[in-house]
């Protein structure tokens, strides 16, 4: 009678503590090498973590294409008390300031006169900065997916060269190789 004796492993999902520096390397490689799982992992904990500034969500949403981050900053910038700096500005560049601008002056007026509709800072958000959060969106879904099965052709070998012209020497491998260029073609899928 044979039994059987496997180990089976389990998922682990280590809790790892990071600074918010770290978590947002983590996010950089992440998202630059496509390791969806990490990149969701940090995501989930910088939001957690909860110390992001307005500008903060604006800037790191952009750069690393988090559209709720994007569209939750802007969200703040309009709705706080005190106005968006100079060097803020700069950071998120003038065309949006002015178009925050714009829309914190529109929810100061709706909440100022009791006639007018009101002023719905969301929708507002989304409506005036719909070309961004929904490219930035697009890009976001293409983090979440990946090509699993990228087939490519055997390397093919060109000559820049005909053969007895590749070196000045006999043995001259370097020549060689160096006139050599190897070529890679994807396939297409069918």
């Amino acid at each position: 009678m044979t039994e059987d004796y496997a180990l089976h492993a389990r998922p682990v999902s280590p809790q790892l503590v990071l600074s918010r520096e770290e978590w947002i390397s983590v996010l950089r490689l992440s998202t630059f090498w496509y390791f969806l799982e990490y990149r969701k992992m940090a995501i989930t904990q910088l939001e957690k973590v909860g110390f992001f500034s307005p500008i903060d969500r604006v800037l790191y949403g952009r750069e690393y294409r988090v559209q709720s981050w994007v569209r939750q900053g802007f969200e703040q910038l309009i709705t706080r008390e005190e106005p968006i700096e100079k060097e803020d500005a700069l950071l998120i560049n003038f065309e949006t300031t002015f178009s925050l601008f714009r829309l914190r002056e529109r929810r100061i007026r709706g909440h100022s006169s009791a006639f007018s509709s009101s002023f719905n800072t969301s929708d507002a958000v989304r409506q005036t900065f719909k070309a961004e959060l929904e490219e930035i969106m697009k890009d976001e879904a293409a983090c979440r997916t990946v090509e699993q099965d990228i087939v490519f052709e055997q390397p093919t070998l060109s000559s820049k060269r005909p053969a007895e012209d590749l070196s000045e020497e006999p043995g001259d491998v370097f020549g060689a190789v160096m006139a050599t260029s190897v070529t890679f073609k994807k396939k297409k899928k069918k």
